[in-house]
């Protein structure tokens, strides 16, 4: 599984036009939500510790990649 912080810094990265308000959302992992491609989770390496959201790719026979909400799309 890969850590959403990671993921999201290399989003920014690439540049601003790729960021999850263009969708229509105000965080990456509701762009990740609504593609249904992803599954999520939240771990805790920890009792006390903050959690640490993670994802990977569904399988190939889930939904589609392509399939993320349109740019402008409500959550």
């Amino acid at each position: 599984m890969t850590s959403l912080a990671r993921a999201g810094a290399f989003v920014r990265s690439l540049g601003a036009d790729l960021s999850p308000q263009a969708y229509g959302v105000s965080k990456l992992k509701r762009v990740l939500v609504l593609s249904g491609a992803f599954d999520i989770v939240e771990h805790r390496p920890h009792e006390a510790a903050e959690p640490i959201t993670l994802y990977r790719s569904k399988p190939a026979d889930g939904p589609c990649v392509n399939s993320i909400p349109e740019r402008g799309s409500d959550d």
